[in-house]
């Protein structure tokens, strides 16, 4: 009888050994992704949807009121796809306002926002009392002071997302 060395040993012969599979490089998926393609959260993706709408009906109204106001520098940029971020949808900073809408690691869609001495201030903290805003707005304090921040978006984000709001004539 023949000695046997090791447990592959004559096998190799008769049965092929699979080789590794090539695997691709995992991505994670940014959570607002995640977020809608879960299916055993249905309320919750909801309001997500409602968080989203209302997020943009306050944009389109900050966008016209700053136009009536003289107009201003902004930066405003979708998130969604930008491989660099992972919670970020979507953010606007314009002088006097900054509106960000990010989805959280619970999944949840949240608005962060900040005033700087903004001439409609009252007209969008109105806009933010209903439902969904409400309960998924937060004040953000900028250590800094928001002067500085807004010169430095001006100064480190690619031009391509930063315009000039023009007054209304009339």
């Amino acid at each position: 009888m023949k000695e046997i060395n090791s447990p592959t040993e004559g096998i190799s012969e008769a049965m092929p050994i699979p080789q590794e599979r090539k695997r691709k490089p995992y991505r994670e998926q940014p959570r607002w992704r995640v977020a809608q393609l879960r299916t055993d959260h249905k309320l919750q993706k909801m309001q997500n949807e409602c968080v989203e709408a209302a997020y943009h009906r306050v944009l389109q109204t900050v966008k016209q009121l700053i136009m009536k106001h003289g107009g201003d520098i902004i930066y405003e940029r979708n998130h969604k796809f930008n491989p660099e971020s992972y919670t970020g949808m979507h953010s606007f900073t314009s002088s006097t306002f900054y509106w960000r809408l990010d989805c959280e690691l619970n999944y949840n869609y949240e608005v962060y926002f900040a005033f700087h001495n903004c001439p409609f201030e009252e007209t969008v903290r109105v806009m933010m009392l209903p439902f969904p805003l409400d309960r998924t707005t937060h004040e953000h304090q900028f250590p800094q002071g928001y002067d500085i921040f807004y010169q430095t978006v001006l100064e480190v984000q690619d031009p391509i997302f930063i315009a000039t709001l023009e007054a209304k004539a009339g």
